[in-house]
């Protein structure tokens, strides 16, 4: 019987005809029943962006399956913060829970899937605030499920609810106080990985940087909220070619990352604990890391946790160790209620054995 997908679809998309169109095929091929389409309006002075505007516009509006379709177009352009950030209120607004992708983030097939899976089961939890797409463990898995708990959000293909998005503050008014706070350290326990997230957030609450996603962060964190992040990539970023083409040869290694199917049905984590050292690899990545110094960092990382799993003793060593322990421990009771014993017996004894004789 072949799945249906229940869950609303917002797409993002502004002038890149050729990955809106790569990424419009995957979201054809998993035929959501409610689609919503937002994009941003071209700059009047750049004729070639009105074109591109213009072609993305006609790609996205070639739905033939069985969908109710919403779009929000804009004439005028918003620039990314607030096309995004609208939009997003936009979807929100009219529905609970959703699917979220931006014209350069290219889903597995799998990934559609997932994330219906996880916002059903997730919905009414509200210790669990996102739902990430992205892997950038690079093959390390944390934990026996499919998935894990983390405090890290990526945006590179994800599903949220309204519950959360309502949180959601672009001008961020409490950066102040959480700054002098000196609590993203308690969220990010290491000070290289949380010096630089205070660092791009100093930037978005500035104005210095164009960016949605940074506020969005904020406000899960802040929240104390929990993210979950598949054991395996299900997005790949077709975005860092500027020039509407995913380029084969880029240098750079976060890009055009594969995607992997996963599992279903998923397995789920037994315990609601973040993986702190998964967070701190991830958010430790520069998104122009190239793939000479990403391999590198890689193997660092993968020699570091042989030498950490290689330090700890098997299970069966611990269970000996436990168990000589424990028979050390008996043995030491043993002799501490004997001595007290023999000192009140070899008297008695001597006692009734000169009574005896007498």
């Amino acid at each position: 019987m072949t799945e249906i997908l229940t869950t609303p679809v917002l797409f993002l998309v502004y002038a890149r005809p050729n990955t809106t169109r790569m990424v419009f095929e995957e979201i054809r091929k998993a035929r959501p029943s409610r689609l919503y389409i937002a994009a941003d309006g071209p700059p009047p002075h750049l004729p070639d962006t009105v074109e591109k505007c213009a072609r993305v516009r006609d790609i996205v509006s070639r739905v033939d399956w069985d969908c109710k379709v919403t779009t929000l177009f804009r004439e005028t352009n918003l620039g990314v913060t607030r096309a995004c950030s609208e939009a997003i209120t936009w979807f929100f607004s009219l529905e609970e829970e959703g699917i979220i992708l931006e014209d350069d983030c290219l889903p597995h097939p799998s990934f559609f899937f997932y994330c219906q899976d996880m916002l059903e089961k997730y919905r009414h939890d509200h210790r669990i605030m996102h739902i990430g797409g992205t892997n950038l463990q690079f093959g390390k898995r944390y934990g026996e499920g499919s998935y894990y708990f983390s405090n890290v959000v990526s945006i590179w293909g994800w599903a949220g609810w309204k519950r959360t998005w309502d949180l959601y503050d672009i001008d961020m008014r409490l950066f102040p106080k959480f700054k002098i706070s000196g609590l993203a350290e308690s969220i990010i326990p290491d000070q290289a990985a949380a010096n630089q997230i205070m660092n791009i957030l100093e930037l978005n609450y500035t104005g210095k940087l164009d960016a949605w996603d940074h506020q969005y962060g904020f406000a899960i964190a802040i929240n104390n909220g929990l993210c979950v992040v598949p054991n395996v990539n299900l997005i790949s970023n077709l975005g860092y070619s500027r020039t509407d083409e995913p380029l084969a040869d880029d240098p750079y290694m976060l890009s055009r990352i594969p995607g992997q199917a996963i599992e279903r049905p998923l397995r789920h984590p037994l315990f609601f604990i973040p993986y702190k050292n998964a967070d701190i690899f991830h958010l430790l990545w520069n998104v122009f890391d190239t793939r000479e110094e990403g391999r590198k960092r890689v193997d660092s990382s993968l020699t570091a946790s042989s030498q950490r799993t290689a330090r700890q003793p098997s299970a069966t060593h611990a269970r000996r160790s436990l168990l000589n322990r424990l028979v050390t421990r008996a043995k030491r009771s043993l002799t501490a209620f004997l001595l007290p014993l023999t000192a009140f017996v070899i008297p008695m004894t001597a006692i009734i054995t000169l009574i005896y004789i007498r």
